[in-house]
Parts: structure tokens; C-alpha cells; sequence
């Protein structure tokens, strides 16, 4: 949304990975969301994989890439715009680099990530107050999200 000075947030959850023979790889399913005040959401169920780039799984810098089904979902009002029930879905990706440090003596990881993604987006009618009556526009376009997450690997 232009001009939104809204809080958002955005997290994995559900996330579930296996390693690859090579030790630097790991892939599985994950479900990504984000969403912003109001009630705007966007989120996708992916295919995920995190390539660690120098060494062994969980040290040092990785590459994450996840390709699934998003969607989009608003219900908002301010009290100028009211965007009701605006829903679409569709393929979605996810990219982004972190850093990941080992804690303690077990196999947790700390993740620090920077995540991309593209998601469907907004696809409806916008109803608005131009001063002197309602008025609506049609909206069109995708949700792109740049995302700085800290997590972590068990």
C-alpha cells in the first residue's frame, strides 16, 4: 500500500527440513505470512531449501529460495478507504540471504535472514471519500515484501 505507515510483521512458521547427503543443504516445507494493521495478509506455503554456502549445515552464510502457493487477503478500514474482501492467490516465491550461528553444544541455530517475495496481490475495488462522494477504483497488482527475520534452526 502506498504511503502506509502501518506496523507489519512477517514470520515462518511451521517449518520442517531435511539435510542433503552433500551436509550443506537442506530442503522441506514452510509456511510464510505476513500481514500489516488493519488485516492485511499475505502469505504462501512453500517448497524450501537453504544452501549454506562455506561450510556445514547451520554455520555461517546461507541461501534460501522457496517457490509455493501464496495468497492475499484485505478487509481494512481507516476511516477514509475501505477495501473489503479482497482476495486473490497463486504462485509465489521467496528469496533472501542470512547468517546462521550455532548456540551451545546441541544442533540449535540462530538465523538471521533478509527475505524477498512476491506473492498475488491486491485484486478488487476500492472505495474511497474524494470529498465530496464515494467513489471506487479498481486495484491490481502483487505484494512484494522485504523482510529482515531472526529464527532458528533445531
Amino acid at each position: 500500500c502506498e504511503g502506509c505507515d502501518n506496523p507489519s510483521m512477517n514470520m515462518d512458521l511451521f517449518g520442517f527440513y531435511w539435510p542433503l547427503k552433500n551436509q550443506q543443504t537442506i530442503v522441506g516445507a514452510i509456511y510464510n505470512v505476513s500481514g500489516e494493521g488493519g488485516l492485511v495478509i499475505s502469505g504462501q506455503w512453500s517448497a524450501s531449501t537453504m544452501h549454506f554456502i562455506q561450510s556445514s549445515i547451520g554455520e555461517g552464510p546461507f541461501l534460501r529460495a522457496d517457490v509455493g502457493y501464496g495468497f492475499f487477503i484485505a478487509v481494512y478500514d481507516d476511516g477514509d478507504e475501505i477495501f473489503e474482501g479482497m482476495e486473490k492467490s497463486g504462485l509465489s516465491i521467496l528469496y533472501g540471504l542470512g547468517y546462521a550461528l550455532p548456540v551451545g553444544a546441541g544442533g540449535t541455530r540462530i538465523l538471521f535472514n533478509v527475505n524477498v517475495a512476491r506473492r498475488p496481490g491486491i485484486d478488487g475495488k476500492e472505495e474511497y471519500w474524494d470529498g465530496w462522494n464515494w467513489r471506487n477504483k479498481t486495484i491490481t497488482g502483487s505484494v512484494k515484501s522485504l523482510n529482515i527475520t531472526a529464527g532458528a534452526l533445531f
